[in-house]
């Protein structure tokens, strides 16, 4: 390789570097394993990352699709305030709204959503129009994919496991308003009164929406009927979201990792008997650690590999396709890092 690289000084009519680049890849060889030590410990400098986060990312991602430092400094950048304008309102009417109020705005970077705007300058959300009543809710473009993903039809019965905050559970009522209820499950009591707050400021029916404060890793709430689709957002590192919340650099521990892999694997797991034949289950995280998704997602069908469990293929063109679900990475199309997986139980 060297000879070759060497070589092609000539073809450039750059002979003259011929012996210098011979001295810097030669050098390379000699001192490949310190010098590549020396940029592992660039990325904890560079990026602030912790070395053990670094070296989850290398893991997951060195050589597929984009470079480590690339997710690293997305990691690091401001994230923008996006809106996604409820359905029941008139998305140009709001949009002259905004103009109205010398709000700047603009739109999706894609066309993955059809009623997203991303705010120029973040402000507080009793400065939009509207907000009180409904007109909106203030989610990112990743999570804002869950809805459509899981396609509720009318008189679906759907759980929506780890609800809290409760923006995914706000978004299936304006896909479908005619559903027969959503379950909105999450283990914290306090968490699930944002949902509570979010479900009165969206004005969805009391009847259509039952807020449970229950472990979804076991049964003791459930009442037996089984449901038409499944959201579970599952508990997770966190790390799609750093550039919202960097103290995860600080406050996540390697050792974190593998509790949360053994926890996602019994909600799934668990939540599995819960399901319909027919019905479908949408896996997602806001992780980019292959271990919490698609290797996770292969480990839940490897132990269903007798059962009913199939996967449907995501076919997008947003993130990247898996050996199982599809995964965004930081910063593509200006959205946090997130993954999803869509499962089938077979009848």
């Amino acid at each position: 390789m060297v000879k070759e690289t060497v070589n092609a000084c000539d073809e450039l009519q750059q002979s003259w570097a011929k012996g210098l680049v011979n001295a810097i890849l030669r050098r390379f060889l000699r001192e490949k394993d310190a010098l590549l030590t020396e940029l592992d410990r660039s990325y904890y400098s560079r990026f602030a990352y912790p070395e053990w986060l670094v070296n989850a990312i290398k893991s997951s991602w060195k050589g597929i699709e984009r470079p480590v430092e690339s997710i690293l400094d997305a990691g690091n950048q401001r994230p923008p305030m996006t809106l996604r304008i409820n359905q029941q309102f008139e998305l140009e009417s709001y949009k002259q709204m905004l103009q109205e109020n010398e709000i700047s705005f603009s739109e999706p970077e894609t066309s993955l959503h059809s009623y997203t705007l991303v705010l120029d300058k973040p402000l507080s959300v009793d400065k939009l129009p509207l907000f009180s009543e409904g007109a909106l809710s203030v989610q990112d473009g990743a999570p804002q994919l869950a809805a459509s993903l899981l396609s509720p039809q009318p008189g679906d019965l759907i759980l929506d496991a780890c609800a809290a905050p409760g923006g995914k559970t706000m978004h299936l009522f304006e896909q479908q308003a005619s559903l027969k209820k959503v379950v909105a499950l999450d283990v914290s009591s306090e968490r699930l009164k944002r949902v509570q707050e979010n479900s009165l400021r969206l004005k969805i029916p009391r009847e259509k929406l039952l807020l449970m404060t229950a472990d979804a890793s076991k049964q003791d709430w459930w009442d037996c009927e089984q449901f038409d689709r499944i959201l579970l957002d599952a508990p997770c590192s966190a790390t799609g979201v750093i550039r919202r919340h960097p103290d995860i650099k600080l406050l996540r521990r390697e050792k974190d990792i593998s509790a949360l892999t053994q926890l996602q694997a019994q909600i799934m797991d668990n939540l599995w008997l819960m399901l319909k034949p027919g019905g479908l289950l949408l896996y997602a995280t806001c992780s980019i650690i292959r271990d919490e998704n698609d290797r996770q997602v292969e480990a839940f069908l490897n132990r269903q590999k007798n059962s009913n469990a199939t996967e449907l293929l995501i076919e997008a063109d947003w993130g990247i396709r898996m050996p199982f679900g599809r995964q965004i990475l930081p910063g593509e199309h200006n959205m946090d890092g997130f993954y999803y997986a869509l499962l089938r139980k077979s009848n």
